[in-house]
Formats: C-alpha cells, sequence, structure tokens
C-alpha cells in the first residue's frame, strides 16, 4: 500500500467518529444546524475548501520512484524494462566504476540479455506448476530478507575503528604470525645395522652412560674407535628425511636432553636437543597495517553480533516447535 493510500485511511479513521457525532447532532436539532450554516456561509465555504485543499495535497504527492524506472527501454508483452534495470543489470555485471558501462555496444548487448531474460521468464511462467511457482516464490522472499538484512547491517553493525591499543595486544598475543619462532637444532646417533642380542646390550650399556656427556661430538668419535657401527649427524624437525617417529618423540625434548634409544627398521637412534634459538617477530612498524587489516572483520564480526542481540530483544519472538 503506497504513502496515499496509507493517509487517506488515516484521515478516515480520524474524521468518522466525528462525522457520526455530528449526525448525532443533526437529528436533534436540524432546523437549528440549517440556519447556524446559513448564518455562517463564509466560514462553510473556509471549511469546504480546506478540506478540498488536503485532498488535494494527499493526491498530488508525487510517487516514490527509481532514478531511470519512468524511461522504459523495451517491452516484452508489455511488461517493460526500464533504464534502471539496464544500469543496475550493467552495474551487477561490470561494477560501477567499469568504464564500460558508457560504452554504446555494451549497453546494448546488456539490453538484449535483459530482453532474452524477461522472455525466457515469460515462457516459463506459463508452463511452470503451481508447487514450483511457490517454491520459486518463497525464494525470492528469501532472497529479499537477505537483501534486507545486508542493507539493515550496513546501517546499524557500525564496527569500532581499529585502535593502536588493540594492534598492540594482538601483535603481543600471536607473535608467531609475524615471524616469531623458536628453531632447535638436534645431534643424532644412529646404528648403521643391525646388532645381534649380545652386542646391542653392550652397547644400549654404553649409551646409557656416555650419552650424557655435553661433548657428542667427541662421544661419537669414542663409539667409532670401539668400532660401533654408528653414524652421527645434525638435524632439525624441518628435516625432510626425518622419521615420523623420530619427530614426535624429539619434539618433546627440552635443551640438552638425551631421548630414550629409538628402535625402528632394525636401528637404533638416540637424539639429543643440542641448542634452542628464538627468532623475534618482525618489528610492529612493519606489521602493522597488515594487523589493522585483518582486524576490521573481526571488528565488523562483533559489530554485527552487537546489532543482532539488539534487534531480539526489541522483537517478540515465538519458537513454534
Amino acid at each position: 500500500m503506497n504513502n496515499k493510500h496509507y493517509l487517506t485511511l488515516a484521515l478516515l479513521i480520524c474524521f468518522f467518529p466525528i462525522a457520526l457525532c455530528s449526525g448525532c447532532s443533526e437529528k436533534k436539532d436540524e432546523n437549528s444546524t440549517a440556519s447556524t450554516q446559513q448564518s455562517n456561509p463564509i466560514q462553510n465555504d473556509a471549511a469546504t475548501e480546506s478540506k478540498t485543499q488536503k485532498k488535494q495535497n494527499i493526491s498530488n504527492k508525487p510517487p516514490v520512484m527509481l532514478q531511470g524506472d519512468d524511461v522504459v527501454m523495451a517491452t516484452v508483452n508489455d511488461e517493460k524494462i526500464t533504464l534502471f534495470d539496464l544500469e543496475f543489470g550493467l552495474e551487477r555485471m561490470l561494477g560501477k566504476t567499469n568504464p564500460k558501462i558508457k560504452d554504446t555496444k555494451t549497453r546494448k548487448n546488456a539490453l538484449k540479455n535483459l530482453v532474452l531474460s524477461k522472455t525466457l521468464s515469460q515462457e516459463y511462467e506459463k508452463e511452470i506448476t503451481p508447487e514450483k511457482k511457490l517454491r520459486i516464490d518463497k525464494k525470492i522472499k528469501l532472497y529479499r530478507e537477505e537483501l534486507l538484512v545486508t542493507e539493515y547491517l550496513k546501517q546499524h553493525a557500525r564496527p569500532d575503528p581499529v585502535s593502536k591499543e588493540l594492534i598492540e595486544r594482538y601483535y603481543h598475543e600471536h607473535p608467531e604470525e609475524y615471524g616469531a619462532q623458536t628453531l632447535q637444532s638436534y645431534e643424532m646417533i644412529s646404528t648403521t645395522r643391525p646388532m645381534d642380542a649380545k652386542e646391542k646390550d653392550i652397547f644400549l650399556a654404553v649409551l646409557k652412560y656416555g650419552a650424557q656427556t655435553d661433548d657428542w661430538d667427541n662421544f661419537y668419535r669414542t663409539l667409532k674407535r670401539r668400532s660401533y657401527p654408528v653414524v652421527y649427524r645434525k638435524i632439525n624437525l624441518n628435516d625432510k628425511s626425518l622419521h615420523k617417529t623420530i619427530g614426535i618423540i624429539i619434539k618433546k625434548l627440552v635443551l640438552k636432553e638425551v631421548s630414550p634409544v629409538i628402535p625402528l627398521n632394525n636401528r637404533l637412534h638416540i637424539v639429543r636437543l643440542e641448542n634452542e634459538m628464538t627468532v623475534p617477530p618482525k618489528p610492529l612498524s612493519e606489521v602493522e597495517d597488515s594487523i589493522r587489516r585483518s582486524l576490521r572483520p573481526i571488528q565488523l564480526k562483533k559489530a554485527i553480533k552487537i546489532a543482532k542481540e539488539q534487534v531480539l530483544k526489541k522483537n517478540t519472538i515465538i519458537y513454534h516447535y
């Protein structure tokens, strides 16, 4: 219902009781009313003119119209395609700032597409079943609600600006996102061949005591002099050749701690966390803009949540299930 109808209805509601009352008064004293009307012709004319003017003001109120919607570009079986339809379609396809929107050839092709779309939709409406039509109408209603929700949130979900304090707090709470890391280097001694039970027992006894030294390089050379089949190498967790099982075990080591002997594929392995180095994050000045960009969606999400909570509080909602 447009504004004209709303105003007319409002006037009827307001003046209808008054008319009834005046009617009652007329029945009680018709002669008095008639003489009053005759004795005040100027007043009656002014009242009549005022009512007429009000009606004209209501009827003369221009209807709401979108820019370009009164310019008909084409018709398909008497259904209009307007300039607004064309401009809106071009903006959806190309974007508002695309210079091709003004290109004559582009506009002609876009209008042809709108005509084709209108024709196809009309043809389908002729053959569509009532159930399918109802489903489409439901989808249209849901899509309309989505558009209204989007526009509502644009107006009411105003995110707080990303402050300097918020940026600094996020930077200190998530240093790993900006390059901070702890690098570990390990030493590993492994056997190069299977051992029989006796040889293995002796070797394990040697490892139990010898591996506690801080100088693993010298410990390895001692093992080699005693003809143990071993190899020594330095590794880190990013080493692609490192077996997954070994990686899981050594992750738990603290600085200078030695792992238990790890039997794997008929070989024995023992690992020590030799060194740890902490790499600081990039300076805040270098990543401040990046943090601000990443926090904007978070602030918007918070604002949307608040807007949703507020609108739910001020409306009556009943779940029927």
